[in-house]
């Protein structure tokens, strides 16, 4: 998905001061994680009573709710059976609230730090889950 900006690292380490983002951390997304929100927050798999289902045209949202988010909160992610920290990005639409989660994905075979989108969830407007 691309570099991230000073501005964005600066928000995301307000929200979670244990986040590593500076300006260049690259926000990775991959279609295991795309699937995975699917098959755990879409059709018939709400798990809470304010949910929404999020469907594909959800998942085309995620670049506007990681660039024009209303909040970042501080998260708590997993990935490879591990905690992992993380951050959540929430946008406000008509229709509901999208949220999208990223960890602080640190790669040692790449040198590099990367923003890896982890799932996606939605309830209705103005209540949470």
């Amino acid at each position: 998905m691309g570099e991230i900006s000073q501005s964005l690292a600066d928000d995301i380490r307000a929200a979670n001061p244990n986040m590593r983002a500076t300006a260049g951390t690259m926000q990775t997304i991959d279609q295991d994680q795309l699937n995975h929100a699917l098959e755990e927050h879409g059709e018939g798999k709400e798990k809470w009573p304010n949910s929404i289902p999020i469907t594909k045209a959800d998942l085309a949202r995620i670049p506007d709710v990681l660039s024009d988010y209303d909040e970042i909160t501080p998260g708590l992610g997993k990935a490879d059976g591990k905690a992992q920290e993380a951050v959540v990005f929430r946008k406000e639409y008509e229709d509901g609230t999208v949220c999208c989660v990223e960890i602080d994905w640190f790669s040692r075979g790449k040198g590099r730090n990367e923003l890896k989108f982890q799932t996606m969830w939605k309830w209705k407007t103005g209540e949470e889950k």
